[in-house]
């Protein structure tokens, strides 16, 4: 017994050099744990051991696709044929390349493992130690693992070992105050006596008020046939770089007839999840869903998963940019979440991840174009154009195609552009209204008019336009009214050739919407008279005909009117019943209302006057209508005076005159003056 004392103690230096060599300048493992919650609950272990003879190496079952910043503590066991037990060096190979070789070993007996691991709370943890109160305690191992600066653990920055006499306890304290530090791995293992009690008893500890609870691995064991001591031997190996693709091996050459026993632990930081990204679905324009899988949780639920999403069209999204995420606790299935607070008409990369204490895992990026913005801007023409409606916009981002809607028309693709003419437009139209021609009011011309007619714009509509590209439409533009217009309107008045309505030709100059047609027959015929009315953009339109025709003016004597004879005169002497009574009648013989105007004149020796003079004489008339009985006289002039107002066709004015010879003539004969009645349009 104190000869395997003795052993012990000798290998356990050796494990310690073992320790520090294998483990020197370990890779960085990225950030994994990122927090102690998440690294704690990501340490697996898995284990496998088989007994073998022979001189091959020997393969444990443990499974391969070993991830970068693994641990795996290794015991292996020997036992010669004739129970005399000898170490045998081994290494442990992942792969095809020598990852750390295994220490030496001593003869043991029958064995039993304890592995009890740990992450560091904080920084005040400090002397760890392994202890055993009772005797079955054959030799024991810490080692304490730095956190690197990315993901996983380094070299270790402490160790120690120790074995015990039989019944008298046993403790193992690492390098005094290595120098723990927050995210530090400690690691311990004991090797065990099976035939010498229990294992329950075995624990770690720290002079650290913090160090928290360890986590126990259940003990495996190394027992052999019945009978005879084994030699063990064991130590600690990182997967270095990338991932294994094939199992651990531990190589050793056996001698002849000897058996050999390799058993690995493994220390399995969680791997990240599996992802994968399906196709965005419910893409608008500033919205869509992102749709993922988690395919496998690599040994640790997520607490986070969602998508993460930038512009443009290549490169691989990440957490860096923009994210949609749901926290909680995920294991394996399809989760969907909304993308928000995208651009319209825009390239996006998308690809779902989820995270967990083994990092972050991506699925592939799927590409997606945002529906494109509605148009804005839009201006639809208000009777600019004749032979259409023009719309225009200010074309949205990313949209490749147009359409222009007219009430609840589609009008169809106007593709990338900025302007779409609606040629189908309801075009604009002229109501002709009827012709209105006078009738005899005026002797000079007819006068032509027209009546309820009208030029008509095109039927006002709405327009608006709708943006679309690979990914669907815009939703609706503002509206906006417009329609066709006309031209300069145009008329030309037409008459007929008689008293029809019939034989039109065209009146010189009668190009205005009112004319006066001094060209129509002076003696009153009828003519019928219509408008040809025309603009640009609208259809010529023939207004309703009306008959129209000049006012005659006309004026008679009637019977035993005319030539007064007075006789000789002395001094005063008058048409009226007291005198000559020789009444004087004049009728309207013409066509329309008429003022009759009455003037005197100079004889061939007499000046009119308004009274009787030296070589003068006065002309009167009387028109009151009572100049029988009490007539009023007023003086003729050389000039036309009212004789009569608004004498209708075939009325009648009668009136008398008076004349009186001057007083002092030189001539003595007969003298003969003319007084003028003259008729005018009322």
């Amino acid at each position: 017994m104190r000869m395997h004392l003795k052993k012990i103690f000798k290998i356990i230096p050796i494990f310690a050099l073992i320790f520090a060599w294998v483990f020197s300048g370990w890779p960085q493992i990225g950030n994994f744990p990122p927090k102690i919650e998440r690294a704690q609950a990501a340490i697996t272990l898995r284990a496998a051991g088989a007994w073998t003879s022979g001189t091959s190496g020997l393969t444990p079952g443990i499974p391969v696709a070993q991830m970068t910043g693994d641990l795996m503590l290794c015991f292996y066991g020997t036992k010669p044929y004739n129970d005399s037990p000898t170490i045998n060096q081994g290494w442990i190979s992942l792969g095809s390349a020598t990852d750390g070789t295994v220490a030496a070993g001593v003869d043991v007996g029958s064995m039993q493992t304890r592995v009890f691991y740990k992450i560091a709370d904080s920084d005040t943890e400090t002397d760890p130690t392994i202890t055993n109160t009772t005797n079955n305690v054959s030799g024991a191992v810490i080692v304490v693992f730095a956190k690197a600066s990315t993901e996983g653990w380094v070299t270790p920055v402490g160790a120690g070992g120790g074995d015990a006499t039989a019944g008298t306890g046993f403790s193992v304290t690492a390098a005094s105050n290595p120098g723990i530090t927050a995210n530090d791995m400690l690691v311990g293992f004991g090797a065990i006596r099976s035939d010498a009690g229990t294992q329950s008893n075995i624990s770690i500890t720290a002079s650290g008020a913090t160090m928290g609870a360890f986590t126990k691995y259940p003990a495996v064991d190394l027992a052999t046939t019945s009978g005879g001591d084994m030699a063990m031997s064991g130590g600690f190996v990182a997967v270095s770089s990338g991932t294994a693709s094939a199992a651990p091996v531990y190589a050793s050459t056996l001698a002849a007839s000897h058996t050999g026993s390799a058993y690995i632990v493994r220390l399995r930081k969680s791997d990240s999840p599996t992802v994968t990204t399906q196709a965005v679905g419910s893409v608008e324009a500033t919205t869509a869903t992102g749709n993922g899988n988690i395919t496998a949780t690599g040994g640790a639920n997520a607490d986070r998963r969602g998508f993460a999403y930038m512009a443009g069209t290549s490169g691989d999204p990440t957490t860096s940019d923009s994210v949609a995420y749901d926290d909680g606790s995920f294991g394996t299935g399809a989760y969907t979440k909304g993308l928000i607070d995208l651009s319209p008409g825009t390239n996006y990369r998308v690809r779902a991840y989820a995270v967990n204490s083994g990092g972050t895992g991506y699925g592939s990026t799927v590409q997606i174009l945002t529906k494109p913005a509605a148009p804005t801007n839009v201006a639809a023409s208000d009777g600019d154009f004749t032979d259409k409606v023009r719309v225009t916009w200010t074309k949205s981002a990313g949209a490749t195609d147009y359409h222009v809607w007219r009430d609840s028309t589609d009008l169809g693709s106007a593709g990338d552009v900025a302007a779409f003419d609606d040629t189908g437009a309801d075009a604009p139209s002229i109501t002709p209204g009827s012709s209105v021609a006078s009738d005899g009011t005026s002797a000079t011309q007819v006068d032509l008019s027209l009546a309820g007619e009208a030029f008509n714009d095109g039927t006002s509509h709405t327009y608006k336009v709708v943006a679309s590209n690979s990914a669907g439409s815009s939703v609706d533009s503002p509206t906006n009214m417009g329609y066709r217009g006309y031209g300069a309107p145009s008329y030309q008045w037409q008459r007929s050739s008689g008293d029809s309505d019939g034989g039109y030709s065209d009146i010189s100059g009668a190009d205005f919407e009112s004319y006066a047609d001094t060209g129509a027959p002076a003696d009153g015929s009828a003519r019928y008279y219509r408008c040809i009315l025309s603009a640009t953009g609208l259809s010529q339109q023939t207004s309703d005909p009306n008959r129209g025709f000049k006012g005659v003016i006309s004026i008679t004597l009637e019977t035993g009117s005319g030539a007064i004879t007075y006789g000789f005169v002395a001094t005063l002497q008058d048409t009226t019943a007291a005198g000559v009574n020789q009444s004087q009648t004049v009728r309207n013989t013409g066509n329309l209302a008429e003022d009759f105007n009455i003037k005197g004149n100079n004889s061939a020796n007499w000046v009119l006057a308004a009274a009787p003079g030296n070589e003068q004489y006065c002309h009167k008339f009387c028109d009151n209508g009572s100049c029988d009985v009490s007539p009023t006289w007023t003086a003729l002039t050389t000039n036309f005076q009212s004789l009569a107002a608004n004498i209708a066709v075939n009325g009648t004015k009668e009136f008398d005159l008076q004349i009186g010879v001057p007083t002092a003539t030189s001539a003595s004969s007969q003298q003969q003056v003319d007084v003028t009645v003259q008729a005018v349009q009322h």
